[in-house]
């Protein structure tokens, strides 16, 4: 299974100047349970945000088309959507595909599940959309409002949904 996993504003912003123009525990929370213990892959972009650091109890993928590109430890490279899905769902490996905007474009078609976090936010300035998504052909199964709290000060909704065509 393919698992696409984002956050987004509104008009479908997921980041601006290259980071996340929110901060919402819950969210990571969700994402959290959403990619442990499977695969992720992410670009160059996404990957730059994590400083070298892997996340833990995943294999973390970095796709990129730099065929000199070098991650450090803990991450794999590679060179194609054809490899990652080989190095994974053909092995029986759920995937979750984690950003940016070029890599959820290039597995909007694989994919099987889409867990959607949606941010009651305006971002002025956003430069970073998740690509548009026919819901006609998805089907959402789960749907949760998330809570407010002292850390968690921005409404949002966490959706499942799953592909029905």
């Amino acid at each position: 299974m393919i698992n696409m996993v984002w956050a987004e504003a509104h008009d479908h912003v997921i980041a601006k100047d290259g980071n996340i123009p929110w901060r919402l525990p819950a969210d990571l929370a969700f994402f959290k349970q959403e990619t442990i213990g499977h695969p992720i892959v992410m670009g160059r972009n996404t990957f730059k945000t994590f400083n070298n650091r892997p996340l833990p109890q995943r294999t973390n993928i970095v796709l990129t088309h730099d065929e000199t590109f070098v991650a450090p430890a803990g991450f794999e490279v590679m060179h194609s959507v054809a490899e990652v899905l080989a190095a994974t769902v053909e092995k029986g490996l759920d995937l979750s595909v984690i950003g940016g905007v070029a890599i959820y474009a290039s597995f909007m078609p694989h994919a099987d599940e889409l867990a959607v976090t949606e941010v009651d936010l305006d971002v002025p300035g956003g430069d970073a959309h998740v690509p548009p998504v026919d819901l006609t052909m998805w089907q959402l199964v789960e749907q949760r409002i998330g809570v407010l709290d002292e850390r968690n000060t921005i409404p949002h909704t966490f959706k499942i949904y799953r592909r029905s065509k």
